[in-house]
């Protein structure tokens, strides 16, 4: 089954000394029938900004079922998000998909190695999403977005 894959971004999070190195949020589409699709998306938002939150305590984390597109971009510009990025996925799977946002949720938050990046590509390569930019390499959320293989639309 083919599908969408979503990638969401918040240019003034994470203020750091140097400036902020950005966050980011994730979506993807899933099939309801032949033609009639609906989306999944959500983010990390580490509302406390603690480098270092226990699994099972508060991370931010939200999620949210969204019956058409227009509804996802509406919720991240809501959240003050600044521009999504949308790319096809040739074999999606999107209850792979959920069930990793789900462990995410459940997982905690280090500033480093498991962060909203780091959940959005452990969502996104469940989905199926290929060749993404690696975080090791694009640590700031921003520049992570920037190098994503995707359509570009200001929110």
């Amino acid at each position: 089954m083919d599908g969408i894959a979503y990638v969401f971004l918040r240019k003034d999070g994470a203020p750091l000394p140097p400036g902020c190195a950005g966050h980011v949020g994730w979506g993807f589409t899933f099939a309801k029938s032949p033609g009639d699709m609906d989306a999944f998306c959500g983010s990390t938002e580490n509302f406390s900004g603690s480098p270092l939150i226990l699994p099972g305590q508060d991370i931010g984390y939200w999620t949210m079922p969204v019956d058409r597109e227009v509804h996802m971009y509406f919720q991240f510009k809501q959240r003050n998000y600044h521009a999504v990025k949308r790319a096809k996925v040739q074999v999606a799977s999107p209850h792979q998909a959920m069930h990793e946002a789900k462990m995410v949720s459940m997982g905690g938050y280090t500033a480093i190695g498991n962060n909203c990046l780091d959940h959005t590509c452990r969502i996104l390569k469940a989905y199926g999403v290929k060749d993404l930019p690696w975080p090791l390499t694009h640590p700031s959320p921003s520049d992570w977005f920037a190098q994503f293989n995707g359509a570009y639309l200001d929110l």
